[in-house]
C-alpha cells in the first residue's frame, strides 16, 4: 500500500471495516445537537486521541465540529440509525451518548469497531509519521532533565559509599561496591550527553531537520560531541580526549564483556610471572599490545565529569541550559532554520523571553482555554 496514491482504495477499506458508522448526512448536526449529552464509560478505553482524530478527519473524511470551550475536536458519527459523538476535550478522549441506559451498549459495540480499524489502519499512520518527520514539522522530545536526575542520584549514591571507607582501613567489598557505582554515574553520564547533545546541536543550529537528527541520534558519541560543542578551544580538546578515554577504557569495560579497563583479555606465564595481553579495539594495525594506555581510576573519572558538566554549560551555552535542562520543553525543528534560537542564543534573557511565551502557549493549549 502506497499513500497518497492508494489513500482512497485504503479509505474504502477501512470503511468497510467500520460498518455500520458512517458520517451523518444531516448537515445541520452542531454541538447544540449534543448539548446535555454524557461520556460513555466504554468511550474511556478508546485509543490514542490523536489515532482516532486522525483515523476519522485525516483518512475518512469525517467532519470535524472544531473547537469550543474546553474541546479541540468534536466529530459526529451516525450508528444503527442513531447520532454519537467522538469528542477530545479537556478531561480526555471519549464517545459522548444522550441515554445512558440505551445507549452505552452501542457507544461499547462503536469502540471495538473504532480499535479494529485503527489496527488494520497502520500502515497509514505510518505514512502520516514519516511525512512528518521528512517534512521537520517536528519537536524533539526533550528528556535531559529525567537523565540528569539519575546521573545526579547515581553520584550521590557513589560519594557515600566513598565517604565511608575514605581514610578507613581497606575493606575490598565496600570498595567494590562503591566502584560498581561509580560505573553506573559514568554510565548515566553518557547516556545523559547523548540525549543532550541532540538537542544542543538543534538549538545552536547544527541540525534542522528530522533527517538530521536521526542520522544524528545514531552516531558516535566522540562525533556528537565534536559537532554540538565543537572542539574549538584548547578545553575542549582536553575534556573530548579524556572523556572518549573514560568512554572506552571505563565504559567499555562493560559493554564489552568486562575483560579489562584497559582491554585486557589474556594472560600468559613467564619468568617474570603473570603478563596481561591486552586487545586493542580502535588500532587494526595493533590489535594485541602488552604495553597500553594507563586506565583511569574511578574516581578520577567522576572528578573529570564533574568539571565537564561546570565547563559545558557555562558561556555561550548558558542560555541552552536554561531551555534544554531546566525548562523541560521540547525542541522544535523549525525554531532552528527560521532563527527562534539564534535568537534566544544571544543573551539569558533573550532565552528566558522564549521560554516563557512556549510555557504560557502550551499551558493554554493543555487547559484547552482557545
Amino acid at each position: 500500500m502506497k499513500f497518497p496514491e492508494d489513500s482512497e482504495k485504503f479509505k474504502n477499506y477501512i470503511l468497510k471495516i467500520i460498518e455500520p458508522i458512517h458520517s451523518p448526512n444531516d448537515k445541520r448536526i452542531s454541538d447544540e445537537y449534543f448539548f446535555g449529552s454524557q461520556r460513555s464509560e466504554a468511550g474511556r478505553r478508546l485509543p490514542p486521541y490523536y489515532l482516532v482524530y486522525f483515523l476519522f478527519v485525516d483518512l475518512l473524511k469525517f467532519k470535524d465540529l472544531g473547537r469550543s470551550e474546553k474541546t479541540a475536536w468534536s466529530i459526529p458519527i451516525e450508528y444503527n440509525g442513531k447520532i454519537f459523538l467522538i469528542s477530545y476535550r479537556k478531561m480526555g478522549l471519549g464517545v459522548f451518548i444522550h441515554d445512558v441506559n440505551t445507549e452505552e451498549k452501542e457507544a461499547q459495540e462503536i469502540v471495538k469497531k473504532i480499535k479494529k480499524a485503527i489496527m488494520k489502519a497502520e500502515p497509514y499512520f505510518d505514512f502520516i509519521a514519516e511525512s512528518t518527520v521528512n517534512n521537520s514539522k517536528v519537536n524533539v522530545i526533550n528528556n535531559s532533565s529525567h537523565l540528569y536526575k539519575r546521573y545526579i542520584f547515581l553520584l550521590k549514591e557513589y560519594k557515600k559509599r566513598a565517604t565511608k571507607i575514605k581514610n578507613k582501613i581497606f575493606d575490598f567489598k565496600k570498595q567494590e561496591k562503591a566502584n560498581w557505582l561509580a560505573l553506573a554515574t559514568i554510565d548515566a553520564f553518557y547516556s545523559w550527553t547523548e540525549h543532550v547533545f541532540v538537542h544542543i546541536a538543534i538549538i545552536t543550529g547544527k541540525i534542522h531537520t528530522g533527517k538530521e537528527v536521526v542520522d544524528f541520534a545514531a552516531e558516535e558519541w566522540k562525533d556528537k560531541y565534536k559537532l554540538a560543542l565543537e572542539l574549538s578551544t584548547k578545553e575542549s580538546i582536553i575534556y573530548f580526549d579524556k572523556l572518549v578515554s573514560i568512554k572506552s577504557q571505563l565504559r567499555n569495560y562493560y559493554a564489552h564483556g568486562a575483560f579489562g579497563k584497559e582491554g585486557e583479555a589474556f594472560k600468559f606465564h613467564s619468568a617474570t610471572g603473570a603478563v596481561p595481553v591486552q586487545i586493542n579495539r580502535y588500532k587494526k594495525s595493533k590489535k594485541y599490545s602488552l604495553y597500553g594506555p594507563q586506565g583511569f581510576s574511578e574516581s578520577d573519572a567522576i572528578q573529570t565529569i564533574d568539571s565537564f558538566i561546570k565547563f559545558m554549560w557555562t558561556g555561550k551555552l548558558l542560555p541552552a541550559k536554561m531551555y534544554i535542562q531546566e525548562s523541560d520543553l521540547s525542541t522544535v525543528l523549525p525554531f532552528s532554520s527560521d532563527g527562534t534560537y539564534s535568537k534566544a542564543m544571544r543573551s539569558a534573557k533573550d532565552m528566558k523571553q522564549l521560554i516563557d511565551i512556549m510555557i504560557r502557549n502550551s499551558d493554554k493549549a493543555a487547559d484547552m482555554d482557545w
